[in-house]
């Protein structure tokens, strides 16, 4: 707490080092809970079958999630005296969250010929459908969860090779990234026209914000920075949806704003009162510059 109050700038706590102590401190709480409840099942001779706080996020299961019911049979439903089979008179009934981790299965595709018997016509087939990767190992949704884990949950490629290697799925990172590749020329078409909705909105909001990018050669990271161009006039009930597209600059200036905002039609723009985004108020448009409007 000292150093993030007083220390210099660079000696700071990044915003997520933050959650680091607290996340052990949740697990070394776990671990007496655990343990406290075991101590009671031995002194009362059973466990409970609700312990107390269970329901903190029980609240929280979504409704959309499929429901699994197992149903546990007592070892004989018979009386205990005698009598013959007992009646259901109730059940107790408990939510838990479970989790199918992902599997990987192949895809076999059998694409059958056929020819008539009763003449010499030609061999009919159904053409193979078209793949991201020609004659590859991989389908569109093997790809798919590549590049979200890369892109949207931050795993490296070497990091998702060692993961699927647990599974005996052998794939190297050079593999993955020429999967991302060929992904993203395909997607390009869906950017293009995002980008073309963007330029007819009349509103937009811009910020930028860094990444590291690996620097080859120095052995560690430079500051880039990505601009995301904002469209969502869902708080005025407009009929457009909200779009966002990502642009990638290697720094802050303001010239990579008016670059990236090129052929835009738009004459409002939100920002962050970042002083490069000045410049935009003196671009020549047909339109007339850019009116900047504070968040």
């Amino acid at each position: 707490m000292r150093r993030e109050k007083f220390g210099a700038k660079s000696e700071k706590l990044r915003p997520d080092q933050y959650h680091l102590p607290l996340e052990d401190v949740e697990i070394a709480q776990g671990i007496l809970d655990a343990a406290q409840e075991r101590a009671e099942a031995v002194i009362q001779g059973r466990s409970r079958s609700v312990p107390e706080g269970s329901h903190r996020n029980r609240g929280c299961l979504p409704a959309h999630l499929p429901r699994v019911e197992r149903i546990v049979e007592p070892a004989s439903m018979l009386c205990p005296c005698g009598c013959g089979a007992m009646t259901k008179i109730g059940e107790d009934v408990s939510k838990r969250l479970a989790v199918i981790l992902a599997q990987w299965r192949v895809l076999v595709t059998r694409p059958p010929k056929y020819i008539c018997r009763r003449c010499s016509g030609p061999v009919v087939q159904a053409h193979a459908p078209e793949h991201v990767v020609p004659g590859g190992l991989p389908t569109e949704a093997a790809i798919a969860h590549v590049i979200v884990s890369k892109f949207g949950d931050h795993t490296p490629f070497y990091r998702q090779a060692e993961i699927y290697a647990r599974q005996g799925i052998r794939l190297d990172r050079a593999t993955l990234g020429k999967w991302s590749g060929r992904a993203c020329f395909h997607l390009q078409p869906v950017a293009d026209r995002m980008r073309r909705h963007l330029g007819r909105a009349d509103r937009l909001f811009m910020d930028e914000t860094t990444a590291p990018v690996l620097d080859p050669g120095r052995g560690q990271t430079k500051k880039g920075y990505f601009w995301a161009i904002v469209s969502d006039d869902r708080g005025h009930s407009g009929p457009s949806p909200p779009i966002v597209l990502f642009r990638y600059a290697p720094g802050r200036s303001g010239a990579f704003a008016e670059q990236f905002l090129h052929s835009f039609n738009g004459r409002f723009l939100q920002w962050d009162a970042y002083d490069g985004y000045g410049r935009l108020t003196g671009v020549a448009r047909p339109q007339g510059p850019w009116t900047l409007v504070h968040c």
